[in-house]
């Protein structure tokens, strides 16, 4: 017996597996990069391996959440909801970087370019917005 519709709950596991694949890829990049000692590549950060292990977090919470998901289980709905927190965490703490490096841009220390400001954080917390509007929909009528 499902816990609320799998048609949604499907949607949201396919998404979720989406953002978890990313999150491992991107994750791994940013540790090969730290090891291998080659520094950025285009927008992933090259000095960040512990950022890479925290992508590994967030992209296990997603996966785990993925098979009770789709079949409608609020268990599974609880990883993919902890897995969205994470993100949306980690992605507002590199916004605030972004705004801070701003601000001291503008106060004539350093400088300050916009396209490489935004990492893979950033766009993984904007890709994963949408989830969290799915998962809206399927929490609204639950009682907390």
């Amino acid at each position: 017996m499902s816990d609320f519709d799998t048609g949604i709950g499907k949607t949201v596991g396919i998404y979720a597996i989406v953002l978890g694949l990313l999150y491992i890829g991107i994750g791994a990049a940013k540790i090969v990069l730290q090891v291998s000692g080659i520094g950025r590549v285009g927008v992933i950060p090259g000095n960040d391996a512990l950022g890479g292990l925290f992508f590994f977090v967030i992209a296990a919470t997603y996966l785990t959440g993925v098979k009770g998901a789709v079949n409608g289980e609020y268990r599974g709905l609880s990883f993919l909801l902890g897995g969205f927190f994470l993100s949306l965490v980690y992605g507002i703490v590199y916004i605030l970087i972004i705004g801070g490096n701003a601000v001291s841009y503008v106060l004539g220390e350093g400088d300050f370019l916009w396209f490489v400001q935004f990492t893979p954080s950033v766009w993984l917390f904007i890709i994963a917005l949408p989830f969290g509007y799915l998962i809206g929909q399927i929490t609204k009528d639950m009682s907390w």
